[in-house]
């Protein structure tokens, strides 16, 4: 859910500073993109892989 206090620029696409904006191209030519880490399971996720040595 957004805070309904968030400005326009951080919540409509369209309002993001051009200066900013990333396109593919970009994305593909880039030096380095960061590495997105392992999702991390809560304690009470129902679906958490066992952590049990096999």
């Amino acid at each position: 859910m957004r805070r309904t206090t968030e400005p326009d620029r951080r919540t409509r696409r369209e309002a993001y500073p051009v200066e900013f904006r990333m396109r593919p191209a970009g994305i593909e030519t880039a030096l380095e993109v960061p590495v997105v880490p392992p999702l991390l399971y809560g304690r009470n996720e129902p679906n958490r892989p066992s952590r049990t040595a096999s």
